[in-house]
């Protein structure tokens, strides 16, 4: 997993392993001043634990202390993921009567180094990339939400290994809880348009031959097997590094992997290039690849999927986390129209990992902020995949 380049970056998930945050590649720096907030309310962390009990930040909140105040917000969601970003806050708003004002850009990652060098950081920023967070938090410029908010609380409604995956060291050496995580997707899966694909009479691959199998056949059948897209903006590139990650981890030890992540394990090693050579087999057949292999970084990864919905499919499958399917056309029915199978497993002695996609958030220090953080930690737990907001602190 590289946050160099992920727009919605991931964790390691694994039946053996569990999880664990991935922070490879990420040498950006922030060494710019703090977010501004948009009033001068300060929390109050020693007597203000957001332990849900009266004059706690949240509680404050829904008894309209911070009626009027506002809220700024920045993140990766735009169009279709805004408007379910923007409907999911409103009840918090409703309820408190603070205004969340929510601006979405697809160049987060640039844009949120500028705001922060330039002192105009939002109140809250979701990060799609935990190795960005990692880096300002290096800088000292991160809140330890252990002093903030009620640990039992956010045990309560996180496994521990959430916890442990947003404790990152700050400018002392010193591990903080930099955020709280807000949302996951799923990555390790293929969709194919799936009428289409059963009166083909193709079947569900459970091995990696079995899929090259089925990408063999579908070529022979005269049709193009794969839609791939990595355009991304500043961030072009992050589908590509799916692919390797989700092959590294069917193809060695975890150990390996988390080695690859701190950059113990260069892209250069056996490990890694066996990954990247088993990718190339779909990547670099132009016979694989609708539009062939150099339409692979000039196609969005969003419109990726519109060659599956024609009739008939100019491209049959395509690997992607589930947050997909905002970009699928909006008559399209899932398990009807299109449905997807789990990217199959290579080496049976790793197991049948899965790839996961996570997302938090920082923010400043005002104590309608961390309301809407607590507030956020708890719908995270209810909402599983859903939109719901989260935040981590800047001093």
């Amino acid at each position: 997993m590289s946050f160099l380049c992920d727009a919605a970056e991931c964790l390691r998930g694994s039946s053996n392993t569990g999880k664990e945050a991935d922070q490879k590649g990420s040498n950006q720096q922030s060494d710019g001043n703090q977010g501004k907030s948009t009033d001068n309310t300060n929390a109050n962390t020693n007597s203000d634990k957001g332990s849900g009990t009266e004059g706690s930040p949240l509680e404050l909140a829904l008894q309209g202390k911070y009626k009027g105040t506002k809220v700024t917000m920045m993140g990766p969601f735009v169009d279709a993921d805004q408007v379910k970003f923007e409907n999911a806050v409103k009840d918090f708003e409703e309820k408190t009567g603070i205004d969340i004002q929510y601006e979405g850009t697809k160049e987060f990652e640039a844009t949120i180094n500028i705001r922060v060098d330039g002192g105009n950081a939002p109140d809250i920023a979701d990060f799609p990339q935990p190795g960005l967070l990692a880096a300002i938090a290096k800088t000292g410029k991160v809140i330890d939400l252990n002093q903030v908010l009620d640990t039992n609380k956010l045990k309560s409604n996180y496994n521990q290994s959430w916890i442990d995956m947003a404790t990152m060291p700050s400018k002392d050496g010193n591990n903080i809880m930099a955020g709280v995580w807000n949302r996951s997707n799923v990555k390790s899966l293929v969709w194919y348009p799936k009428k289409q694909f059963e009166e083909a009479g193709y079947k569900i691959p459970e091995t990696w031959d079995e899929l090259m199998a089925l990408t063999e056949q579908i070529a022979k059948d005269g049709d193009t097997p794969w839609t791939i897209g990595i355009e991304s903006g500043a961030a072009t590139g992050w589908p590509a590094t799916d692919w390797v990650e989700d092959i590294m981890l069917r193809t060695t030890t975890p150990e390996n992997y988390d080695k690859w992540v701190k950059g113990e394990l260069p892209f250069t090693s056996p490990e890694v290039k066996h990954a990247v050579e088993l990718m190339s087999q779909i990547w670099m057949n132009k016979d694989y690849v609708y539009g062939g292999t150099k339409s692979i970084v000039t196609t969005s990864f969003g419109d990726a999927t519109a060659p599956m919905f024609e009739n008939p499919p100019k491209a049959w499958l395509h690997r992607q986390a589930n947050f997909i399917t905002s970009f699928f056309p909006e008559t399209a029915k899932i398990d009807e129209d299109v449905a997807w199978f789990y990217f199959p497993p290579i080496d049976e002695k790793y197991g049948k990992p899965v790839l996961v996609a996570g997302i938090f958030i920082r923010c400043s220090t005002t104590v309608q902020r961390f309301a809407l953080l607590w507030n956020s930690s708890r719908q995270a737990n209810r909402s599983r995949l859903g939109y719901s907001p989260a935040a981590s602190s800047l001093r």
